[in-house]
């Protein structure tokens, strides 16, 4: 008797994931769900992202990639903890925007299942959030969200956790655990180089596969740029799909310099996630700085129709018409940029003191 606690959550999760998944979604109740999810996020309340995010479901979804998971006791302590643990996750997400935005792109289905793709850009870079939906009552929920820098699903990443955390437990736990637990471990600690000493020691099979070499780039990234590219040239030939290869290549081609592949690299990406006008940005920033500034107008400007409430391509148009010497062309936008809500007085005071004719 005292296990059937752990049981009955167990089927209550089960349950109600699995009416979840089975309800149907429209196209207009995703689009609603998305454009409120933008609004709220950036209006300046990312909790609601926290809502968004069914943890039941969530759940479920790591319980099936860990049979232990079926034990109640196991289930209780691990559902505290990742309560406790991710109770702030939306928070987090909307976090990579600081700065920036945090946009829709997309609404689409897959497999039968509703999708909300956001761009996040800020001051933590870009990055894609691609978030699986199910129904829950009337509510439109988020029961994963697959996260573009990492190439994984949220569950996926928590289940590596709860894998470590059993396999340590009951002493189970093989050397190839052992070896990339503490392959984590020290990239935690920031000792890279002693990091890359374990990874070298790896089997093959285990070297090769996507979530080692995902650490692996990160290793390498602290351990010089030579190395860092050929890590990710390897990742992309190894995994051509994996849009985590193509926004650190684009990083990583900035300060190298080597502008050519950068702009590949862009376009790229741009494929992977099914044409993302933002990009734009980088290709303008891209041509800028290959000296071909008519060019990257021409990116800017097509972004700057496509969404003008974006303040830092709109920063860039100006400050690129004015290095063009086309001043009145900057005033005109300085006078839409007023009327949005990303304006910052800040932001003209700079302008106006770096090119004085734009007042």
């Amino acid at each position: 008797m005292p296990k059937l606690p752990g049981v009955f959550l167990i089927l209550t999760i089960l349950s109600t994931a699995v009416y979840a998944q089975h309800a149907t979604i429209s196209d207009k109740e995703a689009l609603e769900t998305g454009h409120y999810i933008d609004s709220v996020t950036s209006g300046g309340s990312p909790a609601a992202l926290s809502h968004f995010i069914d943890f039941d479901s969530l759940l479920w979804n790591v319980q099936k990639m860990i049979p232990e998971l079926n034990n109640p006791a196991y289930l209780r302590a691990f559902r505290k903890g990742m309560f406790e643990s991710i109770g702030d996750f939306g928070v987090r997400l909307a976090s990579a925007a600081t700065g920036g935005s945090y946009r829709l792109l997309k609404e689409y289905t897959k497999g039968g299942t509703k999708h909300l793709l956001f761009r996040a850009y800020g001051n933590k870079g870009l990055n894609y959030y691609d978030y699986s939906l199910i129904k829950v009552g009337d509510t439109i929920k988020a029961s994963d969200v697959f996260i573009f820098t990492v190439d994984e699903n949220f569950s996926s990443t928590v289940s590596t956790v709860a894998k470590t955390m059993v396999a340590s437990s009951d002493l189970k736990m093989s050397e190839t655990e052992r070896s990339v637990a503490r392959l984590k471990e020290l990239r935690d600690q920031k000792a890279y180089a002693a990091a890359k000493d374990v990874y070298d020691k790896l089997d093959k099979p285990l070297k090769e596969s996507k979530p080692v070499q995902v650490g692996y780039i990160d290793i390498c990234h602290h351990l010089g740029d030579s190395l860092y590219e050929k890590s990710l040239e390897h990742f992309a030939e190894s995994f051509p799909d994996a849009p985590s290869t193509y926004l650190m290549m684009i990083d990583l081609y900035y300060l190298k310099k080597d502008f050519a592949k950068g702009l590949t690299a862009v376009d790229k990406l741009d494929s992977i996630v099914g044409k993302d006008p933002f990009l734009d940005l980088f290709r303008g920033n891209f041509c800028k700085l290959s000296g071909k500034r008519d060019e990257s107008l021409v990116c800017y400007e097509r972004l700057y129709r496509t969404d003008p409430t974006l303040a830092i391509n709109t920063r860039t148009l100006i400050t690129t018409y004015a290095q063009a010497g086309r001043y009145d062309d900057g005033k005109k936008v300085i006078g839409e940029y007023k009327k949005t809500a990303g304006f910052r007085q800040e932001d003209l005071d700079k302008l106006y003191s770096n090119f004085p004719s734009l007042k």
